[in-house]
């Protein structure tokens, strides 16, 4: 319940004489009890991740991003280069594939949780109130339901959480470097995910800043004059570089691709090519113009009080009003990273669109840990019996992560899920020899062909199948004329074509194509 700095001790009294004590290691010593803290809210929140994990392969993106780590492949637009090679990995565990990669994002989810731990103790917040905050992280759905399956926002969201940890002990300690090392893995993390990107204009905020704060770093604005502006310039050259070496990784991309991996989204065999896939050009029509931004707001709102309940909605808002007063550039820096989050995403026309919004979820949990740590301060300064009082209230505060835990357990265990596996067991089935699927890469059908192409090209199923994404009306009645049979995964839906289907199943097989010169001999 100690809410001072560990590295503002008091002075001790020898002979007479006030000296200070040794400083450096009093902070070591703090620095170890708050890892070992750290690892053990990782150890707390993983078998938890792990218990509810998906144990076989799930839908939508999550079978596709197993089926790249399983064959060193690119999945979709920007090709997710650092993420797909740490999927590899675990993919040598010796369980499904699929598996492997939920049990990686597990892990990732677990360490968000830890890494939160030591990033609200260099502010420095309590450990009462930097712990309470990262099991809120954890237990919250946006977190939860990313933990337990294969996708790409835990891991982003480490990276995230670890370039803000080096930025901050950057300024805390006058040490640059940390900053420069900071940068750099801001840049490799662009290949976990995107989503630090949109933190640019706040991270930039904190590169700009000095770096020989105080020690306590109360208060951004108390050593702001302290240095020259032509330093700071100077610090950017660094900074830059260090984050354009780091975003090499996507360089991967083309490499790989040049080894015709088994599973590929596209290929990268030009600049133009490498361009479309890095920028998502593939996606810019999923931004749609008239989508009301007091909507979205309202949406993400609800999903806010989802994931942190009105009780922490209000220590949400208190937290933030004392850091405006305390420390306004960090608060400053809060708010760059949720506009620019907001902007950027607001009219993304998708439907998981919460996401997107991790990175300012976690300035929310930040405010709501300064919640708690000012109201625990207040009670430290105010009252008589401080300690039991302190202790009181870290016991209430704590019921909030367990509340979330019991009331979002049921919905976020997907140990017993196993609905995809099932289909693509039975879709494989059904398919007869030799069969042809053709496909568009749609919306309504990709979380049936993202299923269906793990049990390909992860797992090695029916090698006698072809699919053809894009086919051309011609190209479907070439192989009809062979006596090829044709399947599409969906019976509607299917652009600027006319075939003619019928249901067979779990599938819906082209008869033909109602288009004058093209159809096909009936059989």
């Amino acid at each position: 319940m100690n809410h001072e700095d560990s590295s503002q001790t008091g002075v001790l009294t020898q002979r007479g004489q006030a000296v200070q004590p040794d400083l450096h290691e009093a902070r070591k010593q703090s620095y170890q009890l708050d890892l070992i803290l750290g690892v053990l809210l990782t150890a707390v929140t993983g078998s938890v991740f792990l218990s509810t994990a998906c144990p076989t392969v799930y839908w939508y993106d999550s079978a596709e991003m197993a089926t790249a780590a399983a064959t060193l492949g690119i999945p979709h637009p920007p090709g997710y280069p650092l993420y797909t090679i740490v999927a590899w990995i675990f993919t040598w565990l010796p369980v499904e594939p699929a598996y492997a990669v939920n049990i990686m994002s597990a892990c990732f989810g677990a360490l968000a949780v830890g890494t939160y731990y030591l990033l609200s103790r260099t502010q420095p917040l309590g450990r009462m109130a930097s712990a309470v905050g990262a099991l809120t992280l954890g237990f919250s759905p946006l977190v939860w339901s990313n933990s337990t399956v294969a996708e790409v926002y835990m891991p982003g969201l480490v990276t995230l959480n670890g370039v803000l940890y080096l930025l901050l002990r950057s300024i805390r300690e006058g040490r640059p470097q940390l900053s420069i090392a900071a940068a750099f893995i801001a840049g490799l993390g662009l290949g976990f995910h995107m989503s630090i990107a949109v933190c640019g204009l706040g991270l930039a905020w904190l590169a700009w800043l000095p770096t020989h704060q105080p020690a306590s770093l109360t208060s951004f604005s108390s050593a702001w004059d302290h240095s020259h502006r032509s330093t700071r310039l100077r610090r950017l050259l660094p900074l830059t570089g260090a984050t354009l070496l780091g975003a090499c990784i996507f360089l991967w991309l083309p490499i790989r691709s040049a080894m015709q991996p088994e599973f590929m989204y596209t290929t990268v065999d030009t600049p133009r090519d490498f361009y479309f896939l890095v920028t998502s050009k593939t996606y810019q029509s999923f931004f749609k113009e008239g989508i009301a931004a007091g909507a979205v707001a309202s949406y993400l709102g609800d999903k806010l009080i989802t994931n942190l309940t009105w009780p922490g909605l209000g220590l949400l808002i208190t937290g933030a009003v004392v850091t405006t007063k305390r420390a306004p550039k960090l608060a400053a820096f809060w708010m760059l990273s949720a506009i620019t989050n907001f902007a950027i995403f607001y009219n993304y026309d998708v439907h998981d669109l919460e996401v997107f919004f991790i990175p300012t979820f976690l300035m929310c949990v930040w405010a709501f840990s300064n919640g708690i740590d000012a109201i625990i301060r207040f009670l430290e300064g105010t009252t008589q019996r401080k300690a039991s009082l302190c202790l009181a209230a870290g016991i209430i505060l704590t019921l909030l992560p367990l509340t979330q835990l019991t009331r979002h357990f049921t919905e976020q265990d997907r140990a017993e899920d196993t609905s995809a596996r099932i289909w693509g067991e039975t879709f494989m089935d059904t398919l007869p020899p030799d069969a042809l699927l053709i496909s568009f890469d749609s919306r309504p059908e990709w979380h049936l062909a993202s299923v269906a192409r793990y049990f390909r090209f992860a797992l090695g199923a029916r090698p006698d199948i072809e699919e053809w994404t894009r086919a051309t009306p011609e190209s479907v009645v070439a192989e009809l004329r062979k006596g090829r049979p044709v399947y599409t995964y969906i019976g509607q839906g299917l652009p600027q074509q006319r075939f003619r289907l019928q249901q067979e199943g779990l599938l819906w097989r082209v008869l033909g194509i109602e288009m004058q010169g093209l159809r096909p001999p009936t059989s």
